[in-house]
């Protein structure tokens, strides 16, 4: 049904098991990530135009959500 009728599947972490179930299934491409914000979310999933992505000029590999006030940045 889904190879008959697909459609845009993004998601993140617990999605991952279904969008790979998918793939095997139907060779239907899925993405994965988080959405930042609803802005680039519409315009990744339904707008009919080129968007560049850049990466971030500052990143980190903690665990945010332990201090928030004490976070270190790469």
């Amino acid at each position: 049904m889904i190879q008959a009728h697909p459609k845009r599947l993004c998601g993140y972490s617990d999605i991952t098991a279904l969008s790979n179930a998918i793939y095997t299934k139907t060779g239907l491409i899925t993405y994965s990530g988080p959405h930042s914000t609803i802005e680039y979310f519409n315009k990744m999933m339904l707008l009919d135009q080129e968007v560049v992505v850049e990466h971030a000029e500052f990143w980190s590999d903690d665990e945010w959500y332990l201090d928030q006030e004490k976070r270190d940045f790469i």
